[in-house]
């Protein structure tokens, strides 16, 4: 008897979870799906548990290092509480690793979730600080900025000033502008005449059509970023306006975004190290899940070594969760600590 195919059980288990319009979810079987990245656990021949580990590219300290993402993680209805999702997210950590993946990254579907990938070694790192104008809020455009067409090559160029971020490719870029559009929403670019100052937003309406979320804002300064708002308030009119954007320096109250977790420790300290070769650091590391990630880091003259033990005094001895939360916090805690940190960006994920 042939086996069904993988994409098929696959799809079976992610509709009973997640009840999406049937157009979205044929959209994303057959767009955006795909058989190496996608996982299944499965018991007595029986799917139980899927999830996609997603092959992305970050933005850290100057370097693009590769980055797995999970997405669609969830165990058939009838199986759940067995400890199947725990199993498949444990393989996906080890399958990062194998994969030579830097980082693994995800977005808790539900608050209570924070706490069950914290068990994997994840941190909360990723946050957003949530702006919210009124509908009778006037943004108003700079005469400079003219509307342009939303295209990857004005995306990517935003994408990359920011310093910590991930960097979507092409077809990426292309599965975010059809995922907007599913979901009845917009994209507005506007650019000056030379090209080189510019925004883009992705807008949605909410859930319950009461207001318009700006999913993300990518701007090269406050006129752009003022002028696109208005585009954004002029096409989904007399609606109040939330703005997603990455956490920064206003002190504000943030709300949780997302979670990574390091699966290649001495790819990112040696990354960590060459951003500033003043650093001098002696980390030991521990972690449960990835063994070749325990040992000593020693971080001299912007280089990294990797060793089982030394003599040297430690300047950090932590778990894997506790480093990348270091790593991924401010300018002013790096500080405290005495490495090169940077705030994280995990924008226009699927989740």
């Amino acid at each position: 008897m042939m086996m069904e195919p993988k994409k098929n059980r696959i799809q079976r288990i992610f509709t009973q979870a997640f009840p999406a319009p049937p157009r979205w979810t044929d959209w994303f079987f057959d767009e955006v799906y795909s058989d190496d990245e996608a996982m299944l656990l499965t018991k007595d021949g029986n799917a139980v548990s899927t999830l996609m580990l997603m092959d992305y590219a970050y933005s850290f300290h100057g370097r693009s290092l590769p980055m797995g993402y999970i997405y669609g993680a969830t165990t058939a209805r009838d199986v759940r509480g067995k400890g199947f999702m725990s199993q498949l997210i444990a393989d996906a950590i080890g399958r990062a690793h194998e994969q030579g993946m830097a980082f693994v990254s995800l977005v808790p579907s539900e608050d209570r979730l924070f706490r069950f990938y914290a068990r994997f070694g994840f941190a909360t790192v990723f946050y957003n600080d949530c702006c919210r104008y009124t509908s009778a809020h006037i943004f108003a455009p700079d005469p400079v900025f003219g509307a342009v067409e939303p295209t990857y090559a004005l995306f990517s160029r935003l994408e990359q000033l920011r310093s910590s971020t991930v960097l979507h490719s092409d077809r990426q870029f292309g599965h975010i502008i059809r995922d907007i559009a599913l979901d009845r929403g917009l994209v507005h670019a506007v650019a000056d005449d030379t090209g080189e100052r510019g925004a883009m937003a992705f807008a949605v309406h909410s859930a319950d059509g009461s207001r318009v979320e700006v999913r993300e804002l990518l701007a090269t300064d406050d006129g752009a970023a003022e002028s696109v708002l208005a585009l954004v308030s002029a096409s989904m009119p007399l609606k109040p306006i939330t703005v997603f954007a990455p956490a920064g320096s206003r002190i504000v109250r943030l709300e949780p975004r997302g979670m990574m977790r390091i699966t290649d420790a001495a790819k990112v300290l040696d990354t960590v190290a060459a951003a500033d070769p003043r650093t001098e650091q002696v980390i030991r590391v521990h972690d449960k899940l990835i063994p070749d990630n325990n040992g000593v880091y020693i971080l001299h003259n912007g280089e990294c070594q990797h060793t089982d033990s030394t003599m040297r005094r430690l300047t950090l001895d932590v778990d894997v969760a506790t480093l990348t939360s270091v790593l991924f916090s401010s300018e002013s805690m790096g500080a405290v600590f005495g490495l090169p940190t940077q705030r994280g960006c995990l924008p226009l994920m699927l989740d």
